[in-house]
């Protein structure tokens, strides 16, 4: 079994970027890792496109702006741009988990079909 590396946060990867962008992009990395492990069997055109946008619209932020305050939901609760951006990463995290029990369930499905 191969040595399992650490995850994006943890190795000194894209020190380019600022540390917020920086965080949301091993976020965005590690999940990218994990639909490639879980969704391998999937097409390209059902995965990659998302991911790589998200990625492009994060660096397009500007890390000057991460602390404008922003209102969220009706109720419009503070927050800031840059927590607004951590939350989306940690969203997508979430639904990772839900992309691999999706791509479970399609290769099962795949399986009965054939037999």
């Amino acid at each position: 079994m191969a040595k399992q590396q650490p995850e994006p946060w943890l190795r000194g990867t894209r020190t380019e970027v600022d540390a917020v962008q920086r965080a949301i992009l091993h976020a965005l990395d590690l999940a990218w890792e994990d639909i490639e492990v879980w969704c391998g069997e999937l097409s390209d055109a059902e995965l990659r496109a998302a991911l790589e946008l998200s990625a492009k619209r994060v660096l397009a932020f500007s890390p000057a702006n991460f602390n404008d305050e922003r209102g969220v939901g009706k109720r419009m609760l503070p927050t800031n741009v840059g927590g607004l951006l951590v939350h989306c990463a940690d969203h997508t995290q979430r639904h990772v988990g839900q992309a691999v029990i999706t791509a479970k369930v399609v290769m099962g499905m795949r399986q009965l079909a054939i037999t």
